[in-house]
């Protein structure tokens, strides 16, 4: 029989003993509703763990704020972003990617390159897919001559990067 996550959860605290912490079980429990598009679902759950005393983790923000970029609701996945520096955890490159990918596809790439320029500040390199994200986004808003400038500027390129821009100069 299957079991819903919040009952799951909710048998884990009370066994304790044998099984996964509860950051490991609410992290994973919201990565799967918000990889399948069940945002309300996902939200529900942060409240409920939130109301028992347990705050996210960096992965946890991840989920929802990729879930929520995934599903177009950037307003939402902004708040979710400032939430998790007013708890005091600071974004991976993971997190970064993440947010460089959905301001790209929002269409606000001067926010998205930006972004690039704060993770090398932090002493964080950003990789080939954060580029490209960047280099996208400015082809998709007729910048196509910056996109070929921050292509120079970088050392990591690939296959995508040239894909990128090749299909951009054919418009």
């Amino acid at each position: 029989m299957w079991m819903r996550p919040h009952i799951l959860f909710n048998n884990m605290m009370k066994e304790k003993e044998g099984l996964l912490p509860p950051h490991m079980i609410s992290c994973n429990v919201l990565n799967g509703f918000c990889k399948t598009g069940r945002l309300e679902e996902a939200l529900s759950f942060v409240w409920l763990i939130k109301k028992d005393g347990f705050s996210l983790n960096r992965n946890s923000y991840a989920s929802l704020i990729n879930g929520f970029f995934k599903a177009r609701r950037y307003r939402e996945a902004h708040v979710w972003y400032t939430k998790m520096f007013k708890e005091g955890i600071v974004p991976d490159i993971v997190l970064y990617a993440i947010m460089i990918c959905g301001l790209s596809k929002e269409g606000r790439v001067g926010e998205a390159a930006k972004m690039l320029e704060e993770m090398t500040q932090i002493g964080l390199t950003p990789d080939a897919y954060c580029y490209n994200a960047v280099i996208q986004g400015l082809c998709d808003v007729g910048l196509l001559n910056r996109a070929q400038s921050l292509h120079l500027e970088i050392s990591q390129h690939n296959v995508c990067t040239h894909t990128i821009l090749i299909c951009e100069m054919c418009k």
